[in-house]
């Protein structure tokens, strides 16, 4: 928990305010973006299929 704690501490307080946040850009691979993706879709997939039973 420590170990947490100490890693907000760096974090400028725009980031951890709860109204109005200011975003924070996170750059994915390739590989994770496209496995993301695939996921999303198997779920659509799924949803729509239990929709429709």
């Amino acid at each position: 928990m420590d170990f947490c704690k100490k890693d907000l501490e760096v974090l400028w307080e725009e980031y951890k305010r709860t109204m109005n946040p200011a975003e924070y850009q996170v750059n994915f691979s390739q590989a994770y973006w496209d496995k993301k993706m695939k996921l999303i879709v198997n779920v659509q997939q799924k949803v729509r299929r239990s929709i429709q039973e």
